[in-house]
């Protein structure tokens, strides 16, 4: 009797999660529903999960990057008896070019480790804004909910970015390529205004997994919120328009800046 109990219960949890998958993906509104009545208590688990499946994918892409740009220095470079340790130059009795010895992999490895950094922490900073922005949204919607609830529904609502770095990760693995135009960017190739500019990079964004999480976070504030569902849909949607256009700040200042250096260059 005790060893089919025993057996029993992994069959059980194994039941139970398929359920709630199921319901996640197929009811969302009542699984955020049955989380109001019964919330998470490890939600730190799930932030944590998150945060690793990305980190996966961001060493996954950098070690990618490292060995094409290693092979491309390679194929660039002149005989190796030529160089010494720190690199070699090759002139023509007026400029020429460097080739990079060792000593230039500490650096290159610190800033990948910087970049790696930053990538990870704008994810919980985006858990943040979205629940600010939802929280504050929400209030003055006329709903209302606890900060903490609101997080937590964030982070639930994150899962189908986290399946994205999940399928991102593969295709790097079994391609050995990074992925340089993620979402839909690809269709905006070297853009050259400022317009083109940001279009490609809201377009960075732009995916069924996205879309799928906007999904999420709407019904979710309509839950947590107590609000309409077409309110919550509003209020999402300018939640999403206004953080977007916080992310292509970097874009367009970067485009702006390169204008005028360009203008002062007389180029």
């Amino acid at each position: 009797m005790n060893a089919e109990t025993t057996n029993a219960a992994p069959t059980s949890k194994m039941t139970s999660l398929l359920a709630t998958t199921r319901q996640y993906v197929l009811k969302p509104h009542e699984f955020f529903s049955q989380q109001v009545d019964k919330p998470m208590k490890r939600w730190w688990i799930l932030a944590l999960v998150i945060l690793a499946l990305s980190l996966l994918t961001i060493l996954v892409s950098n070690s990618a990057e490292a060995r094409i740009a290693m092979q491309e220095a390679a194929a660039a470079m002149p005989d190796p008896s030529m160089m010494g340790g720190k690199g070699v130059v090759v002139s023509n009795g007026y400029g020429g070019e460097v080739y990079p010895g060792p000593q230039a992999a500490g650096a290159n490895g610190a800033l990948s480790a910087l970049k790696t950094a930053g990538k990870l922490l704008i994810i919980p900073i985006g858990w943040l804004a979205w629940s600010v922005s939802l929280y504050v949204g929400t209030l003055l919607s006329g709903g209302r909910g606890g900060f903490k609830n609101v997080l937590r529904m964030v982070m639930l609502a994150w899962l189908p970015l986290a399946l994205r770095s999940v399928i991102q990760t593969i295709y790097i693995l079994i391609s050995g390529q990074p992925i340089s135009n993620p979402g839909l960017s690809g269709l905006v190739a070297n853009p050259t205004s400022i317009g083109l500019t940001a279009l490609q990079a809201l377009l960075r964004y732009m995916d069924v997994y996205f879309i799928w999480t906007l999904q999420l976070l709407a019904l979710g504030i309509s839950v947590y919120g107590r609000l309409p569902r077409k309110k919550a849909f509003i209020l999402t949607g300018a939640c999403a328009l206004v953080l977007l256009l916080v992310l292509l700040l970097p874009a367009f200042i970067g485009q702006v800046a390169g204008g005028i250096q360009n203008g002062m260059l007389g180029m």
